[in-house]
């Protein structure tokens, strides 16, 4: 019995060590839900425009985010996103660089993401890279929301296929090529 005591004591001592120790970090993480609408998707395999395809990406990203001073901030990210129209499935693992240049403006920020998707089974690899402004909505010291509007550009690289008419059969034809789509991002997320 009294040796419970001591393990039921042990473990308070601990949780309540672990939510100081975060509650005076200057770190969170974020979970962001994406969409982009895609403006022109080009390279080796096509060339297509928003007119023509209705292009549009889910995104969901996982963010750790460390503020370094007042108006800098950097983190690290992964995520999963579906683009459509052509369709793709991607994993991008990302950095992120976030600044506040307006000093009477300290929850509103310029941002930028660098990074690269993944090749693994289904999910299509190539450079990612983004910029825009966002907002940021704190209602405790680690709880909050925010909203992201920016550009988005990414490669799409790997193993491609299109139909060829030959006569009534369609044959079709793999070849490797590289893809650039063009996106305006929203994204809305929260911070905890």
């Amino acid at each position: 019995m009294n040796n419970r005591k001591v393990i039921i004591a042990f473990a308070l001592l601990v949780i309540g060590g672990v939510q100081t120790v975060f509650a005076q970090s200057k770190l969170h993480l974020e979970l962001d839900y994406g969409y982009m609408i895609g403006i022109s998707e080009k390279g080796d395999a096509y060339n297509i425009k928003r007119s023509e395809y209705k292009m549009y990406t889910n995104s969901l990203r996982l963010s750790a985010i460390c503020r370094l001073s007042d108006p800098l901030s950097v983190g690290l990210g992964i995520g999963l996103e579906r683009y459509e129209n052509p369709g793709y499935n991607t994993l991008p693992i990302f950095a992120t660089v976030r600044y506040s240049p307006v000093a009477s403006l300290p929850k509103g920020y310029v941002y930028t993401d660098v990074g690269a998707g993944l090749k693994t089974g289904e999910m299509v690899a190539g450079f990612l890279w983004g910029i825009g402004v966002g907002h940021l909505w704190m209602f405790r010291k680690h709880f909050g929301l925010k909203a992201q509007v920016g550009y988005n550009l990414k490669q799409l690289r790997g193993t491609h296929w299109r139909g060829i008419y030959e006569g009534d059969e369609v044959v079709v034809d793999y070849y490797k090529a590289s893809q650039w789509r063009h996106s305006l991002a929203l994204s809305v997320g929260i911070i905890f």
